[in-house]
């Protein structure tokens, strides 16, 4: 059983059926029960087309989701977070940037919750800082897929937070500086960065296998077959 304490928060994104669940359990914007066999039906989607935003999530502020997907195409985002803000568990985020300008991407929770899977997908935009992982909420495994785009720094890890395992695929765009780990802090168990014979259109100044200012990552990946790379360092900064 788990206890649905920001009903209202549930009602973003969910189908029809999934909506007279919420407002049969939250009738009166009480505490109910919701029995755990509905949590697969808990389902977000985000689009983020215009306007001027300081902090997006896919998931809620206290609240789980099963599966979130944002889509960023237009917009100015100082924060953006395919997982939750102060706690919540998420099973799988998805983030996907086809334009805009986004200062900090994380694909995983900002300061509490966990996130099981994260997936950010760039093809295009200007990205400050993408994180694989969360702001200070820890991540089991990311995924960061750089198709385009203009990005300063690359993480499979998070900004203060530690990821298990990290993927990173370098296919095109141009990035400042790549990592496999995370930035401030938070250990990495395993960190993976791969390029492939079709990264023709890649450039990137670094990239390292390991951590940026602090944290560890016990072991480091890195397959390169194509792009304009400068350095390579298989360790962290």
């Amino acid at each position: 059983k788990v206890e649905m304490k920001l009903c209202k928060e549930y009602k973003i994104g969910l189908d029809y059926d999934m909506y007279n669940i919420f407002q049969y359990y939250c009738k009166n914007n009480d505490i109910k029960v919701l029995d755990t066999k509905f949590l697969d039906k808990i389902e977000v989607n985000v689009y983020l087309k215009g306007g001027e935003i300081t902090n997006a999530f896919g998931g809620g502020n206290n609240t789980l989701v099963t599966t979130t997907h944002v889509y960023q195409s237009g917009s100015k985002v100082t924060n953006l977070f395919g997982g939750s803000n102060a706690a919540g568990n998420v099973q799988t985020s998805n983030i996907t940037v086809s334009g805009g300008e986004t200062t900090n991407l994380y694909g995983g929770n900002n300061v509490g919750g966990t996130t099981a899977t994260s997936n950010i997908t760039i093809n295009n935009g200007t990205v400050g800082n993408a994180y694989g992982g969360g702001y200070s909420a820890s991540t089991t495994t990311s995924n960061v897929t750089v198709n385009n785009g203009t990005i300063t720094n690359v993480f499979g890890g998070g900004n203060k937070a530690g990821v298990q395992t990290t993927h990173v695929n370098l296919k095109g765009g141009t990035i400042t500086n790549t990592y496999g780990g995370s930035n401030e802090s938070g250990n990495v168990n395993e960190s993976n960065i791969v390029t492939n014979e079709s990264s023709t259109d890649l450039i990137v100044q670094n990239i390292y296998g390991g951590n940026n200012q602090g944290g560890i990552t016990n072991t480091t990946n890195i397959d390169l077959e194509a792009g304009t790379i400068t350095t390579v360092y298989g360790g962290g900064n």
